[in-house]
């Protein structure tokens, strides 16, 4: 867990450095993720567009991009997670015991329900992202590892307490869950910062998905009149080199009146830099391209190349 965190930190801080040296005042971001790269450009005064196809990113982004000033009480967090843990009749999301034991099944069940009746939004937003975080710290745990795993709502509560206070840098911001090909033709902004996904977890490309992936089916709303609001996060079978480089190449000729790209990729040998920058230069100059070794801790190279 140590691990991966530290690369992730490594890797935010590679890419702040690097879009540090270009000049923009706005930004569109294509595959948000977890929204920490896009809350620094915020800090930063950029006015920021952060998209992400996936339901759990787009939650996230709500969450924290668009909101200014709100946050959960204390008395609202007790009221999510009082008898949090108590049995109903059946669960209401079947599928949440294929990725947590049936405890834990019932605590994530009966929070998202409690959710809903949160006053705001954003508050919404809030809770669901909390309860993300929450999953993914219980499903970080190995058989070896899982005695020393805290109570969930323990979790829950101290995620609270450290999640980002909200702030206003006088800019409007916006979060959507667009297909990203829709995303990146129609918006307007200084930058686009495209995020290339690996190999393994590809995302953004397709809507035609199938591996199950419990963090948006935790977030799907039971009403048929908002099932159409589910998106999958993997499509049916990974595409070869060829097909992920055409698409990478489709993406950026829809990106062509947006005056200056950052496209960031992990390449962990399915695809290698040069390969990239190839594809880039088939539709706009490459004028620098930025790379960092972090196979001590993924097993791949970190590039950003910059064209204009």
């Amino acid at each position: 867990m140590h691990t991966s965190l530290h690369a992730t930190n490594r890797w935010l801080a590679f890419e702040s450095g690097v879009l540090r040296r270009l000049q923009f005042s706005s930004v569109a971001v294509a595959r948000a993720g977890h929204t920490e790269g896009s809350l620094n450009l915020k800090r930063r005064g950029a006015q920021v567009f952060a998209n992400d196809e996936r339901l759990w990113a787009y939650t996230f982004s709500r969450a924290t991009l668009d909101n200014t000033h709100e946050t959960l009480s204390e008395t609202e967090i007790d009221s999510l997670l009082t008898d949090v843990y108590a049995p109903g009749y059946r669960l209401r999301r079947e599928e949440l015991p294929l990725a947590f034991g049936e405890l834990d099944a019932w605590w994530f069940d009966n929070l998202r329900e409690r959710i809903e009746d949160l006053e705001t939004p954003t508050k919404q937003s809030i809770a669901l992202t909390l309860g993300i975080k929450t999953g993914e710290y219980a499903r970080s745990f190995s058989d070896e590892t899982r005695p020393l795993r805290q109570p969930l709502s323990h979790v829950f509560r101290r995620l609270s307490r450290k999640f980002a206070a909200p702030f206003d840098n006088r800019q409007r911001h916006t979060s959507t869950n667009l297909n990203t090909r829709d995303f990146i033709a129609g918006i307007h902004a200084d930058l686009l910062l495209l995020r290339l996904p690996r190999f393994v977890g590809l995302n953004g490309f397709s809507h035609h998905h199938a591996q199950f992936d419990w963090r948006d089916a935790w977030l799907r709303s039971l009403s048929v009149d908002e099932a159409h609001h589910l998106r999958a996060s993997m499509p049916v079978a990974p595409p070869s080199k060829t097909q992920y480089l055409n698409m990478t190449a489709d993406l950026l000729e829809r990106a062509l009146h947006l005056p200056q790209w950052a496209i960031a990729a992990t390449c962990d040998g399915f695809v290698s830099v040069d390969e990239l920058v190839e594809t880039i230069r088939r539709v706009r100059p490459v004028t620098t391209i930025y790379t960092k070794d972090f196979s001590e801790f993924a097993g791949a190279r970190a590039a950003i190349i910059i064209a204009n």
